[in-house]
Parts: structure tokens; sequence; C-alpha cells
């Protein structure tokens, strides 16, 4: 079906004789802004379902607190509205190679860019679902608030870490593992050089 309307508005601009080269740039501009649309309608729509769902689940346990704590801590950590730009993302990332089939370059190009921003969109997902955790056990939990919140910050650091690794790794074409093995070797080389800075950093911590 793609195919089929992208040879039509091929035939439609090569009838108004606007040459080959501005007919192909216009059907790539115009492909593009399509993808664009299907992602904010896509957006949109998740984020309706999702506010839906949470509105449904609050109503028919209205009665229970702990609900209500962790839908007040996902609306003002904004989990619903990343994810939506996830499943946006993963829209225009199936429907690229549609529209760019005939500029291999152009759609490694733009995979590779949707791809990093995947990526990142999944961790800033993730960190946002890890701080509306935190909201919450800290709240029903407030005698325990500095070890969940060291616990919180460790898993958005692993988080952040483990994403730029997979960010290096479409870019340079390396293999995760590669580099993961430097990282842990670079590690490694960190705790041995600043060890006492890391244990005073750990008691420190402890003792808070």
């Amino acid at each position: 079906m793609a195919e089929t309307l992208r040879e039509r508005a091929h035939a439609a601009l090569e009838a108004a004789n606007l040459g080959p080269e501005l007919t192909t740039a216009m059907v790539l501009v115009g492909g593009m802004l399509i993808l664009l649309l299907a992602a904010v309608v896509a957006e949109r729509v998740m984020r309706a379902i999702g506010r839906g769902v949470s509105n449904i689940s609050t109503r028919r346990l209205a009665s229970s607190a702990t609900v209500q704590l962790w839908r007040e801590a996902i609306e003002r950590r904004k989990v619903v509205n990343h994810g939506s730009r996830i499943v946006a993302t993963l829209m225009v990332y199936a429907l690229t190679p549609l529209v760019l089939a005939d500029q291999p370059t152009l759609l490694a190009v733009v995979s590779s860019v949707i791809e990093i921003y995947l990526v990142f969109g999944a961790v800033a997902t993730i960190n946002s679902a890890l701080r509306a955790s935190c909201d919450v056990l800290t709240t029903r939990r407030p005698d325990q608030a500095v070890p969940i919140r060291i616990a919180v910050q460790a898993a958005q650091i692993i988080a952040a870490v483990i994403g730029i690794v997979v960010s290096i790794s479409l870019v340079s074409h390396l293999s995760v593992a590669a580099l993961l093995s430097s990282v842990a070797g670079m590690t490694a080389v960190f705790m041995l050089l600043f060890k006492d800075s890391i244990l005073g950093f750990v008691a420190g911590i402890q003792i808070a």
C-alpha cells in the first residue's frame, strides 16, 4: 500500500513536469511530514489511553490510598508522557523504511538517529518510573527514605550507563559486549585509584 501511494505521488508530480530531482525531494518531504503527523497522533492517543486507564483504576479503587499515591506520582513524574513518546517513535521507526525505500543511505542515517532516540527515551522512561517509585516508597516509609533514594539513584546511574553504552554501540557499530568489557576495565582502574575516596563516601552514607 505504501509503495502504491509513493508511486502515485511520483506519477502525479512527474505529470506536473517538476523534474526528477525535485519530484523525489517533494515525495521524501511529504513522506516525512506524514511520519511526523502519525507520531504526534500516536503520542496523543497513548496519553489519552494512559489517562483513561488511570482514571478507571482510581474510580474502582478509590478507597485505596496506595493507588492514589501511585497515580499522583506517575502523573507528577510524567511516566505516561515518556512512554507515549516511545510508542510514537516506534511507529515512525516502523514506517521509515517504507518512506525511504529508494534512499538507502538516508534510511540508514535516519534509522540510526531514531534508534539512539529510542535508547535515550527508554532511559528517560525508566528514570521517571524510578522517581515515581521513590516518591511512593518514601511517602509510605519515611524512616527508610535515605536508603530508598540511594537505591533509586544507583538504579538511575546503571540505566544511564547502559543507555550510553548502547548508544555508542549504535554509532560505532561495535558490539555491546566489547564496550561493556572496556567499561568494566575502566571501572576496575577507577576503583583502584580512588578506593579511599569511595570507601569514605560509602561510610558517610551509612552514617547518614
